[in-house]
């Protein structure tokens, strides 16, 4: 038998390449300007001995963490010389609401308190009548002071502690506080989602992110996002998601923390909240499905607010009883639907029931009979409207699963 010694990097070489191109890819399209500051100047693209002078000066920017080719000092620098439509929200709200209502401190940055900050935030929420706090994290695959990003792992899933402790401060002052959580990541924020009168994941908005977030806040826009995660209180209940297996006997018992409210998320799956309301009735199902059938599920839905708006509705079946434990709620279908105020829909499901296959004891992928359980709603725990059916008939054995419910909206 003959062995061969080999080095990491043996293994690495085509994934660095890879890292490598995209790296290059993205920034002969972004960054023209910055190179052209450097003497390198071009088009379309850079000529060869072009494209090594920029692939070697990646390389050394990767390596080192060195900022010498940089012909920007901050973000906000960066973003300003390359992006002059990008604004923050301060400047967004000044355009808005006028400069003279417009107040503004910057109690500390992502990961540090500053000299006076808090002292200079309590001073204006002192003359406020509405505070708007943008707080969150930094994403980056490569820049220090990042707390979040690709290749980036992070054990705090709270914001930073002095953003915690300047909001400390400001609830004390009992004005009412609308929190913008700006972060690529599903945030533990119960303190700030305890005290604050609304609170806005706005994620990684991008370069019109601040227009977005104030046309939200002015009324302009109605949100209507839905969360596609859960979202915990603390990083002691990890892993806690939508579809788990029903170990309780309550299908809504997430954990066995006793007499604790760390046994529920902060935000359950699909969760999101809109300046309407919506009203769900009149469900019409088939008690009887067959295997290979469709299970179809009409009702109504109406806006009874006084805003247009969108409400994504949700649909989710149960498997009562199954040869192997099953998801206390699958996930089948979800549609956004648009409606004015007092407007009302007809929405219609039509679930193929090669959704809810899965492997059996025998690694067949089946279709079961039994009783199911079916929920409509608003989120996985806001449930408006729910029945039952069985399947009916023989197991089936499907060669291929399906994913997505067809949806009719009149």
């Amino acid at each position: 038998m003959n062995s061969a010694s080999t080095q990491s990097s043996d293994f690495d070489k085509s994934e660095e390449d890879n890292f490598l191109k995209m790296i290059y890819a993205g920034a002969i399209s972004e960054h023209k300007e910055t190179y052209k500051a450097l003497g390198l100047e071009f088009d379309d693209k850079p000529t060869p001995e072009q494209k090594v002078k920029i692939i070697n000066m990646i390389k050394q920017s990767l390596s080192s963490g060195s900022n010498a080719n940089k012909v920007y000092d901050t973000t906000e620098e960066f973003a300003r010389k390359y992006y002059p439509d990008c604004k923050s929200i301060k400047e967004v709200m000044e355009e808005e609401f006028g400069l003279d209502q417009i107040l503004y401190a910057k109690g500390c940055t992502i990961f540090e308190a500053i000299d006076g900050g808090i002292e200079a935030v309590k001073a204006a929420v002192q003359e406020a009548d509405i505070v708007i706090a943008v707080l969150g994290g930094k994403e980056s695959m490569i820049d220090p002071q990042a707390t979040c990003g690709e290749n980036r792992d992070n054990i705090n899933i709270q914001l930073e502690q002095p953003q915690l402790e300047m909001m400390d401060e400001v609830f004390k002052l009992n004005k009412p506080v609308i929190s913008i959580i700006v972060d690529g990541r599903p945030l533990a924020t119960p303190s700030i989602s305890e005290h604050s009168k609304a609170v806005l994941y706005s994620w990684l908005p991008a370069q019109f992110g601040a227009k977005a977030i104030v046309n939200i806040l002015a009324g302009r826009r109605n949100p209507s996002g839905k969360l596609p995660v859960t979202i915990v209180r603390e990083v002691g209940q990890i892993p806690m998601y939508n579809s788990r297996l029903p170990l309780y006997v309550d299908i809504n018992d997430w954990a066995e923390y006793i007499g604790h409210d760390k046994t529920t998320p902060l935000y359950p799956f699909g969760h999101g909240l809109s300046y309407t309301k919506f009203e769900y009735s009149e469900l019409n199902w088939n008690r009887t499905v067959q295997p290979n059938g469709e299970l179809n599920l009409s009702f109504k839905l109406q806006n009874t607010g006084s805003y247009a708006g969108d409400e994504v509705v949700q649909v989710y079946i149960r498997d009562s009883v199954g040869s192997v434990a099953r998801p206390v709620k699958q996930l089948v279908g979800f549609v956004k639907v648009t409606l004015d105020p007092n407007e009302t829909k007809d929405i219609t499901f039509k679930v193929n029931m090669k959704q809810l296959a899965f492997h059996d004891l025998n690694m067949e992928q089946v279709v079961e009979p039994g009783m199911m359980e079916v929920f409509i709603g608003a989120s996985s725990q806001d449930i408006r409207l729910q029945g039952s059916f069985e399947i009916a008939g023989e197991k089936l054995i499907v060669d291929r699963k399906a994913f997505a419910s067809q949806v009719i909206i009149n």
